[in-house]
Order: C-alpha cells, then structure tokens, then sequence
C-alpha cells in the first residue's frame, strides 16, 4: 500500500484528516502560550510518514551537506556550539574578520493565533 502510494501519490483522503487539539502545558492556562498546539492522525498515515523518513534518513548524507546541524541524529546543539568556537578562534588567531549569523526560528513555527 505504502508503495503504491509513493508510485502513484495519491493519498486517500481518509489517511489525511486529522483532528487539532490544543493540549495545556501547565496545570491553569491562563494565555494561549499555556497551550501546545497538536494534531492526531489516523494510523496509516503515520505508519506511511515513518516509511517515508526512513528512506529519507538512508540519503540524507547526499541531501544536507555535513556541515549543517539540522535534522541529523548524530548532531547536536554541542557541534554546532564547537563549530561557533572554532570561527571565533581563526579569526582570532588570523587578525582577520569574522560573522556569525544568528536565526531564531521559535517564533515563526508552533504558535497558535
């Protein structure tokens, strides 16, 4: 089943609904910030989704270069850390000028509006 709908990528709508729910954080909520936003999925669809990151995680080392500390099991906040480090100690060591661009993607995603 999970093939055919790789090959033919058609989903049954059934597989694609899901139900929201906003699940407390803390025993009295008092803002929606208290709240965790989550959504529940049959069981196909997430037996299909796990298929497919499977086969995705096999080729990951072609996709995302090893540099970057994304999505990666092995990698962790600590590499990117050390990575930090060693920029500030070459240009350190070098006399030579150096940026580090900081993003914080917290606040563009698991909001409720």
């Amino acid at each position: 089943m999970y093939n055919s709908i790789l090959r033919n990528r058609d989903i049954h709508s059934a597989q694609t609904l899901g139900t929201a729910v906003c699940v407390p954080k803390r025993q009295a909520p008092r803002t929606m910030n208290d709240y965790r936003a989550s959504t529940f999925f049959n069981t196909d669809y997430k037996i299909y989704w796990r298929v497919l990151a499977r086969r995705l995680y096999m080729i990951l080392d072609d996709i995302i270069l090893s540099r970057k500390h994304c999505y990666r099991r092995e990698r962790t906040i600590m590499d990117a850390a050390a990575d930090i480090r060693c920029v500030v100690a070459y240009g350190e060591q070098t006399q030579r000028a150096r940026s580090i661009l900081s993003l914080d993607f917290r606040t563009a995603f698991d909001r409720l509006t």
